[in-house]
């Protein structure tokens, strides 16, 4: 039915319909003594990384939620543990919070769930972690995120592929590896399994999705993109805004799903990353796209 956060020591419940939605929830009551020795026992063995937390264990403290994510961290920096990522494939459970926030995000034209998403992944999770998590639109067992574009644009093909843009642009910049499920790079279409799974069409192939691919591919060779920081410039309403850096190196991505050109404000004097010229702090995002800058 879901998982347990041994951390947090919160229930993530699915419901078992094709979407797998999930509610956080305290831990079901026949499960709390289990969850509490397993929590115990991880505590027991991050004790080895961390002084505090041994020391908080030993004289029967609270191990806070603090201490164990700064333990996992150490803890994996030592090339001794490692963290994973709960996941079944066959339910489809455990995968989707980002793939359903980005969706959210393009759909109601508000950015606050992703925001949290991407809140939450950065405080559950070390970035070790966070660099590999397997970053998707759609799998065997869910609609193919075209079709999931079109359910709410209708016939707008423009509006389509210009929205199916800016979510992969998402997919390839945010925390994590991107990971194509085949047929998206030729503009495959399916409604859920098993219309999602139907054969590579090598005769039809969509040059416009085929070319933006490629771009997205150049992009993500961009050291920032491998292990960079994130960090949120700014959210709110259509408008997403957000850096990687890795050194001296940023990379801004901004992005506007609303229907309203949208006026920004950089923080800083930066370069196009398409045109490779400097640009002026303010700036302008059109509907349903987005700009990128570097310094």
């Amino acid at each position: 039915k879901g998982q347990v956060d041994l951390i947090e020591m919160k229930a993530y419940v699915y419901d078992g319909g094709a979407n797998e939605d999930y509610t956080v929830t305290d831990i079901p009551a026949d499960l709390v003594d289990i969850c509490e020795l397993k929590r115990t026992e991880l505590i027991e063995t991050l004790s080895n990384y961390d002084d505090e937390l041994m020391e908080a264990y030993l004289d029967g403290q609270e191990v806070s939620v603090e201490m164990l994510k700064r333990a996992i961290r150490k803890a994996t920096l030592s090339v001794e543990f490692f963290p994973v990522l709960c996941a079944d494939a066959l339910s489809n459970q455990g995968i989707k919070p980002l793939l359903d926030a980005i969706i959210d995000y393009i759909k109601t034209e508000n950015v606050q769930k992703l925001l949290n998403t991407i809140y939450m992944l950065k405080d559950n999770y070390p970035k070790e972690v966070l660099n590999n998590l397997m970053n998707i639109l759609g799998t065997h067992d869910t609609s193919r995120i075209l079709s999931v574009i079109e359910s709410f644009c209708c016939e707008d093909s423009e509006k389509v592929f210009n929205l199916f843009k800016i979510a992969t642009l998402l997919q390839f910049t945010l925390l994590g590896v991107p990971c194509v499920f085949y047929g998206d790079e030729i503009g495959l279409k399916g409604e859920g399994a098993p219309y999602c799974r139907v054969c590579f069409d090598w005769k039809n192939q969509n040059k416009a999705y085929q070319n933006w691919y490629k771009y997205l591919g150049v992009l993500r060779s961009d050291p920032a993109f491998a292990n960079g920081e994130l960090n949120v410039i700014s959210a709110k309403n259509a408008v997403f805004i957000f850096d990687r850096t890795v050194g001296f190196h940023k990379v801004v991505i901004c992005v506007n799903v609303g229907s309203k050109p949208e006026q920004i404000e950089l923080n800083n004097y930066y370069k196009s990353y398409k045109t490779k010229k400097n640009v002026s702090k303010n700036q302008t995002i059109l509907p349903y796209d987005f700009k990128i800058f570097y310094r």
